[in-house]
């Protein structure tokens, strides 16, 4: 196998040039890699680097800004208004049960799983841990 062309690699390995590119200027020796930009080359060695290395998308959570409306007949929820889905009811947590009121402004997180969706109310972090 000789050397193949980094546009093409990237081809085959359906992703984007860019990501392909910052795979490679971190996980790959200079020594796999010649030319630069767009005509970049890599070795065998190389490509069998980038044959390994799987693309794992990033799992985020889908957060929505709402207020609060009332509490529901089960009072671990309340129905909450968000802006492009109405009035959802959300599962608040135990800590923060005491401060929910109405027209209090919170933070909803969708959850989407096997048995359908469902929203929870979140106190977002200040500061990464």
């Amino acid at each position: 196998m000789a050397k193949k062309r980094l546009t093409q690699i990237a081809k085959d390995l359906n992703l984007d040039f860019n990501q392909a590119y910052n795979i490679v200027v971190t996980n790959l020796e200079e020594s796999m890699i010649s030319g630069a930009g767009k005509n970049t080359w890599i070795d065998e060695r190389g490509q069998l680097v980038l044959a390994e290395h799987e693309v794992v998308p990033e799992i985020t959570s889908k957060v929505f800004d709402g207020y609060a409306i009332k509490q529901c007949n089960n009072e671990r929820y309340w129905y909450v208004n968000v802006d492009g889905l109405g009035k959802v009811p959300a599962l608040v947590p135990r800590l923060l049960r005491p401060g929910m009121s109405p027209r209090k402004n919170c933070k909803i997180e969708l959850i989407e799983d096997d048995t359908g969706k469902s929203y929870r109310v979140f106190r977002p972090r200040l500061y990464e841990q």
